[in-house]
């Protein structure tokens, strides 16, 4: 976790808010998170966003991204560890808790603070955006936890164990290999 940049999520987020993706509530996100880490480590061997998913009953789920979206909503006390990347989140994005009477319950939103800086992404991960943004742009929540759950990781993992970068790149393990070993070289050169 050393490289996660909520920065990156945010700016993700801000992106497919741009590209009017319907229906964009955190559970949307979460799995549109997930597809463009699978994709990009398919193709690459790299996680866009370094987060860890895990199984839950309604898909993957990105474990910091989900704290910090919930802490950014009020839906939970911040711990220490979490607050200075909820305050970082919520520079970028507002975060609104509303009921949909469809669905019968409450549904965190968003709405963008800031313009999407695509700076902080490499050409391969503004690919990977678009393509799952173009993907999903009118998928419903139900239907994209649907398609989660047919992923060959999500079937092959247990029920609140993290889903690895290893089973998630496909082909590519030897990539994720190469490329963890890679960013710990570099960050203790950094430090």
């Amino acid at each position: 976790m050393d490289d996660f940049k909520i920065k990156k999520v945010a700016n993700a987020l801000i992106f497919f808010i741009d590209k009017k993706v319907r229906s964009l509530t955190k559970t949307k996100f979460i799995k549109m998170m997930f597809f463009v880490d699978k994709l990009h480590l398919e193709k690459y061997g790299r996680s866009v966003f370094s987060d860890s998913y895990l199984k839950y009953q309604n898909g993957p789920v990105p474990s910091l991204t989900l704290n910090i979206i919930n802490a950014s909503a009020g839906n939970c006390d911040i711990e220490d560890d979490i607050d200075e990347f909820a305050k970082e989140f919520s520079s970028y994005v507002t975060v609104q808790c509303k009921y949909n009477m469809e669905r019968n319950k409450n549904m965190t939103i968003f709405s963008k603070k800031s313009e999407f800086n695509e700076r902080i992404f490499s050409k391969s991960e503004i690919e990977a955006l678009n393509i799952i943004a173009d993907k999903y742009i009118d998928t419903s929540i139900d239907d994209i936890i649907e398609e989660t759950h047919n992923t060959k990781e999500f079937q092959i993992t247990q029920m609140y164990s993290i889903i690895t970068k290893e089973s998630m790149s496909g082909d590519n393990m030897e990539y994720v290999s190469f490329w963890e070993k890679e960013l710990k070289d570099i960050n203790a050169i950094i430090n």
